[in-house]
């Protein structure tokens, strides 16, 4: 056989777990994540970015709890300025045992770090231009 001939049989058996895969999204957040809808037409893509994100999120061998990671996860949404994965974020962490407070806290922190990040690309900027001015 081919190694085209290879590669076409392989990504035909991953065709087979996209229709599994979009079903436990569905499940697990009530409707189906955009970045995999517009995957869906790429097998070879959306299965090895549903495992990555699995083998991420929910390691049995991971030393960081749920909760902390989906935490995590939400001061990341909120740098990032993701709408909707703020909100997945937010459901999952309190189905995780998170606490209204600690959301808010996570949001805080991440917003100051996000503001600090942005206001300091701002300064440096504008510091080389006017450098640059009175050069």
């Amino acid at each position: 056989m081919t190694e085209e001939k290879i590669l076409k049989q392989k990504i035909r058996d991953l065709e087979n777990h996209v229709d599994d895969i979009l079903s436990r999204l569905e499940k697990l957040y009530g409707s189906v994540p955009y970045i995999y809808r517009v995957l869906k037409e790429h097998p070879e893509r959306i299965v090895g970015l549903f495992v990555k994100n699995n083998s991420v999120m929910r390691s049995r061998k991971s030393t960081i709890p749920p909760k902390m990671k989906e935490l995590i996860a939400l001061s990341a949404a909120v740098s990032q300025k993701c709408t909707h994965c703020i909100k997945v974020h937010v459901e999952d962490a309190l189905a995780l045992g998170a606490t209204n407070d600690e959301i808010l806290e996570t949001i805080l922190i991440s917003s100051m770090i996000a503001e600090s990040s942005d206001l300091a690309i701002a300064l440096r900027s504008m510091d080389e231009v006017i450098k640059k001015e009175r050069d």
